[in-house]
């Protein structure tokens, strides 16, 4: 009777050793998943799940299966909405300097260094404040490769704008624009489709500029956008759910900046140096994914707003070479620029699952690099009276990071 009661109790342990190691062993796969979190998304996620194992990490466990899973569950493309706005080169910000320097018989940076015309000698008449209007068309792209743990993404974007500009004072030129842009980022890690962004972008621009010599310029910028975004956040590799969270959502820029420049005349040749300042800020509002769900478990995200700042400060210089064909003046021009970051640092974005929302995702985005360089050659073509045509190519060299920019402008004077 003894034995037969031992039996049952070395039985009873086996079993609950058994059933203990299973459990083990089952757990493996999610606990792997969090085994050597390699990147700043992985590590924010993974804390999260160890914070959170009924909540968090019930979610990581049920779908991914790898380093690359915790990554699509992360919300990157809220950190590559910040470095497709501060990086692009097809900132429109920048454009309506280029307008206001021609009426001005010098040019600033990025415009054709174009010798003075009769237009702007008649300008300078007491009473005469001859207007003109600009349309500038644009496609832009950008390309970035897994940097630092953050997904890559291939962008481009279509846009316009149109200037209005005008003599107020002999010295003195004011230049009003109105943009449209259209954007679309394409999110990648490490190769695998990760989503994409949209957006929509309507910017103001102002500008005014000082002549205080005949090749000497100052001037100083404001502009504002509003854009809307549509997202949709891929986990291309979850196991049980292929989720695709959507959402749509709104963000705002602010830009200063303020510049100097001069432009040498020699024979035909116009070589001139430019230094600039560039501040913006760029803000977007918190939103709340929908997404797909297995009747249990959702993937979609509440995500809170996010700010960042950038200052840049750009040295740069430019040529170009002037000639007279059959009433045409063809200009080829080139340029080269240094820029600095000085601020956009490391921030925080914070966001939680809808269906495990008592626990923050905290994710650190990782330290921006701090100098690239931007090139761009160009013609212009002008009657020297009323019209004027000028096409422009430029190019970013920055580290994981390329950008082009390829913009056409025609402008008409009244």
């Amino acid at each position: 009777m003894q034995g037969s009661i031992r039996g049952q109790a070395l039985i009873r342990t086996a079993s609950i050793v058994l059933l203990f190691l299973m459990c083990q062993l089952l757990s493996l796969p999610a606990a792997a998943q969090c085994a050597a979190p390699n990147t700043p998304a992985q590590i924010a996620l993974c804390q999260a799940a160890a914070a959170d194992p009924g909540g968090v990490g019930a979610i990581v466990n049920t779908y991914s299966v790898s380093n690359v899973g915790v990554q699509q569950l992360s919300t990157q493309s809220d950190i590559q909405l910040n470095t497709a706005v501060i990086a692009s080169p097809a900132s429109q910000r920048t454009q309506i300097a280029c307008v206001t320097a021609r009426r001005q018989g010098r040019q600033g940076a990025g415009c054709s260094p174009a010798a003075q015309s009769s237009e702007t000698k008649k300008a300078v008449q007491p009473g005469f404040s001859p207007q003109a209007i600009s349309v500038l068309a644009s496609w832009s792209q950008l390309e970035q490769d897994t940097d630092k743990g953050q997904s890559g993404f291939d962008g481009e974007a279509p846009g316009v704008l149109v200037t209005l500009d005008s003599r107020v004072m002999p010295a003195v030129s004011l230049s009003m624009g109105l943009g449209l842009q259209r954007s679309r980022l394409d999110m990648a890690f490490e190769g695998i489709d990760s989503g994409h962004v949209d957006s929509d972008t309507i910017r103001a621009l102002a500008q005014a500029s000082w002549a205080f010599s005949d090749s000497a310029y100052a001037e100083a910028g404001l502009g504002y956008g509003r854009t809307r975004y549509q997202s949709e956040r891929q986990c291309t590799v979850c196991v049980v759910l292929n989720s695709a969270n959507r959402a749509r959502f709104s963000g705002d820029e602010f830009a200063i900046s303020a510049g100097l420049g001069n432009t040498y005349k020699l024979a035909g040749f116009q070589i001139g140096a430019h230094a600039r300042l560039d501040y913006l800020r760029f803000e977007t509002q918190g939103y709340t994914e929908s997404g797909a769900s297995d009747g249990n478990v959702q993937t979609a995200l509440q995500v809170d707003g996010q700010s960042s700042d950038s200052f840049t400060s750009t040295l740069g210089a430019q040529a170009g070479y002037v000639l007279d064909r059959q009433g045409l003046r063809l200009t080829p021009r080139a340029r080269l620029e240094w820029v600095h970051e000085y601020a956009n640092n490391p921030r925080t974005i914070s966001s939680r699952f809808v269906t495990a929302s008592a626990v923050s995702i905290q994710l650190v985005t990782a330290d921006p690099v701090r100098d690239w360089v931007n090139v761009g050659v160009g013609l212009d073509v002008a009657n020297g009276k009323a019209w004027s045509l000028h096409f422009d190519y430029g190019h970013l060299f920055k580290r994981d990071l390329n950008g082009d920019l390829i913009s056409a402008k025609w402008r008409y004077s009244f």
